[in-house]
């Protein structure tokens, strides 16, 4: 499953647009009064402008998978990274992944990932070109099990790696629907997960038209 566009809220767009622009370098496609369009490798990030106070989020950008530690010191020159039991190196054995987590301008919890499982290794310099799609996005909601079921219907994915009451990852190590339940922590923070409008647009194929509480997914 790939993402062709994420598009989310916020109430602060020039600082939105300030941060991924002129601190991640990322390119962008198109602002307006009401929204900015970011380039994320083959992935558009879309923020609109919102009347909800200060909406946070939590997504995951796909890294090459050699190049871990060179993203992490990357990341690292541009902004605050996430500590997690001292360190802001974080690995996922079960995932066969390396993560290094960090806030954008609004708070909204944003994740490079290392997919070790996946080939697209490269001798290029990392820049921000370097960063190739996004791969998660987060879906709260009060009732985890009847989502998946109604996502997996709609769209034929299935669990990735492990899932349960309060959390199941759909999809693939290219896109990934992270359900959880509301108000848990989004690791490795203390934000709690609270369910804001998400929009997706899916790279597909087929006609995909799914509607549930605040999440939409269509595809291209």
């Amino acid at each position: 499953m790939k993402f062709d566009e994420i598009i989310l809220q916020t109430d602060s767009l020039q600082a939105i647009q300030d941060f991924y622009i002129n601190v991640l370098q990322l390119k962008l496609i198109k602002a307006t009064t009401n929204s900015v369009s970011i380039n994320v490798g083959t992935t558009t990030l879309t923020f609109k402008l919102s009347t909800i106070q200060n909406p946070t989020y939590h997504y995951a950008i796909n890294i090459p998978e050699n190049q871990y530690d060179t993203a992490c010191e990357w990341l690292r020159q541009r902004t605050s990274t996430i500590l997690y039991k001292n360190s802001d190196k974080v690995d996922f054995p079960n995932w066969n992944a390396n993560a290094v987590y960090f806030y954008d301008s609004v708070g909204n919890i944003g994740e490079l990932i290392a997919r070790h499982d996946l080939d697209n290794a490269t001798d290029e310099p990392f820049t921000s070109d370097s960063l190739l799609n996004i791969s998660e996005i987060g879906l709260p909601t009060r009732d985890v099990p009847k989502l998946t079921k109604a996502l997996k219907a709609a769209i034929k994915i299935d669990t990735y790696v492990s899932g349960g009451q309060n959390f199941e990852p759909l999809g693939d190590e290219n896109g990934l629907f992270i359900c959880v339940v509301l108000d848990r922590d989004w690791f490795p923070t203390k934000v709690k997960s609270m369910d804001f409008p998400v929009e997706v647009v899916l790279k597909s194929d087929k006609e995909i038209e799914f509607k549930f509480e605040n999440y939409q997914i269509s595809s291209q």
